[in-house]
């Protein structure tokens, strides 16, 4: 302090109901008053308030967006309505699959499903997160084969407004929007190679980034 011709400092804690936000510190080069040191003090109280403000404002944000993007996809499921209920079959092959289902629902491991088209995968697809503790969380639906090829990491991730032509706004994705809840990915072998690839980081990492994202 005597190198920079400093004479005083004056550090408060930027602290709001029990929780430490950072800390605010003011030197001088002539001591301070008592009174400077208490308007410190004020400023430091004012600016935590603020700090937390702004976090409260970006979580609440952060919750109407997702809600808004599940009310939007409920709307689309509401049209996709099926006539599942249970599995009732006599069949050892069938009974063998709702034994793997059984095991497999109550944990939150990866699961693929494979065989050839209208063979009941999607019977499979509902009864895994029926007997799972996800079962209050979205089940989001996502038909690899259906979704244009630039498009995908958008819809997959998520994209933040300006990231590309037409990305007017932020968008949540899909994993995003399944998050505590199931993911359903129907015909992968459609994605891409460099989809795959992010994709296979989701499943290892359980980490993904949104388009343009530097999060």
């Amino acid at each position: 302090m005597e190198d920079n011709a400093l004479r005083s400092f004056a550090g408060h804690p930027l602290k709001l109901r029990g929780e430490l936000l950072g800390g605010v510190a003011m030197f001088g080069r002539r001591p301070l008053s008592e009174e400077e040191f208490a308007r410190s003090a004020v400023f430091a109280h004012e600016a935590a308030i603020a700090i937390k403000n702004a976090q409260v404002f970006t979580e609440v944000e952060r919750l109407k967006d997702r809600l808004q993007a599940e009310n939007l996809y409920l709307q689309e499921e509401i049209k996709h309505q099926h006539n599942f209920e249970e599995l009732i079959s006599e069949s050892q092959s069938i009974k063998a699959v709702l034994r793997y289902i059984e095991q497999v629902a109550p944990t939150d491991s990866t699961v693929f499903i494979h065989g050839g088209q209208r063979d009941g995968q999607g019977t499979e697809r509902e009864g895994n997160p029926d007997l799972s503790s996800r079962k209050d969380r979205p089940l989001v639906r996502v038909n690899c084969g259906a979704i244009p090829a630039n498009l995908v990491e958008s819809e997959l991730f998520g994209h933040e407004k300006g990231s590309f032509t037409g990305a007017l706004q932020r968008r949540i994705g899909r994993f995003d929007l399944a998050n505590g809840g199931t993911i359903f990915l129907d015909e992968v072998g459609a994605l891409p190679l460099d989809a795959r690839v992010k994709l296979l980081r989701v499943l290892q990492e359980r980490e993904f980034e949104r388009v343009d994202s530097s999060s």
